[in-house]
């Protein structure tokens, strides 16, 4: 028998418990990068970015096109938003703006 894939979101029986109790809150938004970034440095950007969300139990993805990003952050309400305003204050964002907001 041919074993399913696991869906990326699923959570493996030996990770601990979201410390949010399980409950996801949601902010996506989209900005614009005020400097150039070649490939190297936007790999780069995206492993901090994964250590960072992973350590503070958020899920999400990020997307790049062009001049554009578009971020999903789910997780915790208190960790999601945190996190949202540290982005927000980054000076190579400009033109930021929340898509949806919720749980």
């Amino acid at each position: 028998m041919v074993e399913k894939p696991r869906a990326a979101t699923a959570q493996s029986q030996a990770d601990p418990p979201p410390e949010h109790g399980g409950a996801l809150y949601c902010i996506s938004y989209v900005s614009t990068q005020t400097q150039h970034m070649d490939n190297d440095e936007l790999l780069a950007l995206l492993e901090i970015a994964r250590e960072k969300n992973q350590s503070l139990g958020i899920t999400g993805i990020l997307l790049h096109r062009e001049d554009s990003f578009f971020q999903i952050l789910e997780g915790g309400e208190d960790e999601v938003c945190e996190l949202y305003e540290t982005i927000a204050a980054d000076p190579r964002h400009d033109r930021i703006e929340i898509v949806t907001e919720g749980p």
